[in-house]
Order: structure tokens, then sequence, then C-alpha cells
């Protein structure tokens, strides 16, 4: 029998050959595995913020039925930053924000607050910051900072409701957003820099109502809003474009939550009941005036 002098081995045009073909399907499969890997957070997003919504019913469920106050939960109605000006609620300030007054309802447990598509964890109240650190209550502290309230919702009265320090403001009772199916609690909001263009800013709502620009929102101002974070590989700027395509997340006050774009948000529910009201809080997230 003859044999053959050729070694067993690949020949180097074979090696070059074969990663040629592993490279073309990396090159297929990874785009795939990035969309796959984007749904999944993007889901996962949609449970955090079903969570919120129902820590904010039993919220609701255990305070004559109002839903948390955006910034500051000394009482059902604020003046300004820290008066109290109804029945006392359990919080003492500075740990007043929607986000710590609903982590009692989360199994003392912030998880819900971060999500998977930010890119690390940036923390709203960070410990290290002695102003908001509660010592005696260590879960308040490190709140990731992925999601916002929707401020628009608030009802505002007073002499003069364009001034932040003398206007009360109150909000809603659960009865009160009607549909439940269209009103706007949370979305996701600012939570790293891939979401905004340039600064990030750690408030915990968005408004339309406010001239602080820290977080008011236009129809053709998305700023506060993580408006692409599910749609990253759009433009970073706050084009048209990016708005109209950009997708997040937002969850309703009955518990579902829909991935829309920013100008989807902007419906109208219907027409202020009081004159006192600078928006009606039925209308939900982002609507105008």
């Amino acid at each position: 029998m003859l044999r053959s002098n050729r070694d067993h081995g690949f020949t180097l045009v074979e090696l070059l050959v074969v990663i040629g073909i592993i490279a073309v399907l990396i090159s297929i499969l990874l785009p795939a595995l990035g969309k796959a890997r984007a749904q999944a957070n993007t889901v996962k997003c949609q449970s955090n913020l079903k969570q919120l919504v129902i820590a904010a019913q039993m919220f609701a469920g255990e305070h004559q039925q109002y839903l948390p106050h955006p910034e500051n939960n000394g009482a059902a109605k604020m003046r300004g930053w820290n008066v109290r000006v109804s029945q006392r609620w359990e919080w003492d300030e500075p740990a007043w924000s929607w986000d710590q007054a609903l982590i009692k309802y989360m199994q003392k447990s912030s998880k819900a607050l971060l999500c998977p598509a930010d890119p690390g964890e940036t923390l709203r109240f960070p410990s290290s910051n002695t102003y908001w650190r509660v010592s005696d209550q260590p879960y308040l502290n490190d709140i990731p900072s992925s999601y916002r309230m929707n401020g628009c919702n608030l009802m505002y009265e007073g002499a003069n409701v364009n001034d932040y320090n003398s206007r009360i403001e109150t909000p809603p009772k659960l009865s009160q957003l009607k549909p439940s199916s269209k009103a706007i609690l949370f979305a996701d909001g600012q939570g790293s820099l891939q979401d905004q263009v340039t600064v990030q800013n750690l408030r915990t709502y968005v408004t339309n109502k406010s001239a602080d620009l820290e977080v008011n929102i236009q129809q053709n101002n998305p700023w506060n809003l993580a408006f692409r974070r599910h749609s990253r590989n759009l433009s970073n700027t706050m084009s048209a474009d990016a708005m109209k395509k950009g997708l997040a997340n937002y969850a309703f006050a009955d518990g579902h939550v829909e991935t829309l774009t920013f100008n989807e948000t902007w419906v109208s529910l219907g027409e202020n009941k009081t004159p006192w009201q600078v928006t009606n809080f039925v209308k939900g997230m982002l609507n105008q005036p």
C-alpha cells in the first residue's frame, strides 16, 4: 500500500478559509444576538415598570387612594418642598421621593428601579452624599435612577400656581385617573449618559407644567426622558427623526406597559375640570396644556 507523505495538519490556505467562514458566521449572528439581547432588556424593563405600578397601587391603598407625589411625600398636599398642608404621611425629609416611598412595597429592594439597558448603575440617592443619606434605613440609599414619574398628573392650587414655593401640589387619587389605561405614571428616564445628548441629571420626575429646565418637557423637547433607550442605535441627538423613531417604555395607571415613541405619548384625553389646574391630571404623560 502506498502512503502519502503529506502531514495530516491543515494547510495555510485551509486555515484561512476556515477563519473566513467563522468570520462570516459571526458577522451574521452578532446582529441577531444583539437584537435578541435588546429585546430581552425591553421585556425586563417592562416588568420593572409593572412592578412600580403595582407598588403605586399598593401605596394608594394605604394612603386614602392618593398616588405618590413625584417629589415630596410628606403628605398628600404639599406646599413647596417641605411644607405639609394635610395629614402627615410616614416619610421624613429628605427621603420623600416616589421611589423611596415605593421601595416599602417592593420588599425594600431597589432592583426594579434599574433598567437592564442602562450601562452600569447610576444612583439617584447615593449614600456617599451626606444630604441624601438615610442612616437608619440604608435601603433608601443608593437607588438607581433609570425611571421617572409623570408630574403632569399633579393638581395645582393656590393664588399663584406658577410659583413653586407658594402653590399647593396634590397627586391624584387612583379613581381620578380616567381612563386609567391611558394615564401614564412612569417612564424610562435619564439614567445614563447614553440616554441623552451631553449632560445627565438625576431628578425624579418630568412635567410639562414647569419652567424648570431640569424637569420640563415639551412636545419638541424630550430632555430628561430616555426617549430612545430601547433603540440606542439611533442618533443621540434630539432630532425629529430620533423623536419619531426612538423607543422607550411607558407604564400606565391600569398596570400595562407600552413601548412607544416620544411623539406617540402626546395624546389629549380630556378638558380641564377645574380652573386652578394648569394641566388636566387625567391626560397622562407629555400632553399639551
